[in-house]
């Protein structure tokens, strides 16, 4: 069962759902997968949320330092559309770069501005104006949507993910695709993310470095078309802080905008293999009987 909530849907989601979760969270003692709050997986949407709804969950965790097994699958996930990306990468790309586009080669600075691809405006501006207006200066974690709340070392909670395609949108999802295989069927993707937790330290499925695991080397496989990383990059900075914590099912992922445009383009061949990947394929590893 998927629970997807777009916008205000996902802050119905976020808000309705953190006292159930701190509620579960105070009787956790680890050792075995935390059950989800709701159906198999929670997922927002550029969720028109405070980050304060994750923050005060992420917040327990640390308390009590809790510690998810290796096969604590990912049950409550926000995915939100930003701009604070690293630049040179994006526009490196010439798939994202030029599909449908110019052909003019972008500067780094111009790229994510000038392209076609926006990153989310109503919960990076709109939602952080409004709620300075209608709540007063406040603190950050309650004007700032919760996918545009970058951690620190000095403050970590936040944003824990970031998500890219590997090689463009692929396929758009429209409905007139659902009797085509190569456009709507996904592949399967299983038990990944245990291995990946062993072996690297700053994950991801899409492996640019040794060591590879030979079962996820993407020369051996086609099963994910996208990169979700563990550790977040911002423009011209390498790698940065990120609010994951001990294997926990909360994972807040900034996606570029390749597989989110602006506020509704959420509907990508690409974005919907991964949710279903996620729900049916028992990445995690938690149900070795299925």
């Amino acid at each position: 069962m998927l629970v997807v909530g777009h916008s205000f849907g996902g802050n119905i989601l976020a808000a309705g759902l953190k006292n159930d979760i701190l509620q579960d969270l105070q009787g956790y003692n680890g050792g075995t997968p935390l059950a989800p709050p709701l159906g198999d997986m929670v997922v927002m949407l550029n969720p028109a949320s405070e980050a304060r709804n994750l923050i005060d969950i992420q917040k327990l965790v640390r308390q009590r330092r809790l510690k998810f097994p290796i096969n604590q699958a990912p049950h409550w996930m926000a995915l939100t559309s930003t701009d604070d990306w690293n630049a040179e990468e994006y526009c490196a790309k010439t798939s994202e770069n030029k599909e449908g586009r110019s052909e003019k080669r972008l500067l780094p600075e111009e790229c994510l501005e000038e392209s076609e691809a926006k990153w989310d405006t109503a919960t990076g501006n709109a939602f952080n104006y409004g709620q300075v207006l209608l709540n007063g200066n406040g603190s950050k974690e309650d004007y700032t949507a919760l996918g545009h709340f970058l951690p620190t070392r000095e403050y970590p909670y936040g944003t824990t993910h970031d998500l890219t395609a590997i090689e463009g949108a692929k396929f758009r999802t429209e409905y007139w695709n659902g009797i085509k295989a190569d456009r709507s069927v996904c592949d399967t993707a299983q038990e990944w993310l245990p291995e990946l937790r062993r072996a690297l330290n700053n994950w991801d499925t899409f492996y640019a470095s040794e060591p590879r695991p030979t079962k996820f080397a993407r020369s051996a496989s086609m099963e994910t078309e996208y990169q979700l990383r563990a550790y977040l990059y911002r423009r011209s900075i390498k790698a940065t802080y990120s609010a994951r914590y001990n294997n926990e099912p909360y994972w807040n992922v900034r996606t570029l905008p390749n597989l989110i445009t602006d506020h509704s383009g959420f509907m990508s061949y690409m974005l919907m293999c991964m949710l279903n990947q996620f729900v049916l394929d028992d990445p995690a590893g938690t149900y070795p009987v299925r």
